[in-house]
């Protein structure tokens, strides 16, 4: 089976897949690496994947983001700057990490909205969330952290990639 697609400038793109013997799903790509279930669109300039039926990503290195932020403070600080106009970023996993010697709560926010709260026991106490959808986050906004109470070092760790 072969998928035709149409890139941002109306390129055709011809993705080759095979099926289950006698089922209609799932579709894997000849490559081996992607496998896609359900309905799959591709991003304007055609270079992502997305298998919105099962959320699953499929995307190319470039659009893809590691940060890696240190928190000391109630202050709402930026982890990861605003990806720019028509884009947004898709957390799919962080870490949080207490260096400190008192335990507190972490808040993650797209902006100033908290999508992911925990609390981080004293002396290397954290967490570790994989998001099983991503969290979709606001066009053009900035993912910020804040502590609970000011200490002298919280290590936060986010992954995920951007898109519009």
């Amino acid at each position: 089976m072969a998928l035709i697609v149409r890139d941002g400038n109306n390129n055709s793109v011809t993705l080759k897949t095979t099926a289950q013997i006698g089922e209609q799903t799932p579709h894997h790509f000849i490559d081996g690496t992607s496998a896609v279930s359900g309905i799959i669109s591709i991003n304007n300039d055609g270079a992502d994947i997305l298998d919105v039926y099962q959320s699953h990503l499929y995307t190319t290195s470039a659009s893809m983001v590691n940060a890696l932020s240190v928190l000391t403070t109630t202050s709402n600080l930026e982890i990861m700057s605003a990806p720019g106009a028509s884009l947004r970023y898709y957390i799919t996993s962080l870490s949080i990490s207490n260096a400190s010697a008192s335990g507190f709560r972490v808040d993650i926010r797209d902006g100033s909205t908290a999508f992911f709260s925990a609390y981080a026991a004293a002396q290397g106490g954290g967490a570790v969330m994989q998001f099983p959808v991503p969290v979709k986050c606001t066009l053009n906004t900035a993912v910020n952290g804040s502590l609970s109470s000011n200490i002298s070092g919280c290590i936060v760790s986010i992954q995920g990639y951007t898109g519009s």
